[in-house]
């Protein structure tokens, strides 16, 4: 294990020292990206549920027509499909 409080060896603090900072550069990208990463994340179930409210109001007009509509049946099987998708983003 490197002992950083050793000053037996000049040069190899100074290489410690850079190793480190170095190490504290890499660590506040990864928090900066870990940031980017929840705001992006909301925004996407923001989207996601925004997008669900449309779904389901299509679902309610959709829902007597697509028992005898075969187009209609095809719509309301689509937006069924996107509900379980926007549900399953949501659940993250």
């Amino acid at each position: 294990m490197l002992d950083l409080n050793r000053q037996s060896n000049p040069s190899g603090m100074g290489a410690a020292k850079k190793s480190l900072n170095r190490l504290r550069k890499k660590l506040g990208g990864l928090y900066e990206m870990g940031e980017h990463t929840e705001r992006t994340e909301g925004r996407l179930r923001a989207a996601a549920r925004d997008r669900l409210e449309v779904v389901n109001a299509e679902l309610e007009k959709l829902q007597a027509r697509a028992i005898t509509d075969p187009a209609a049946a095809e719509r309301y099987e689509t937006f069924i499909l996107e509900r379980g998708r926007l549900h399953q983003v949501l659940a993250r």
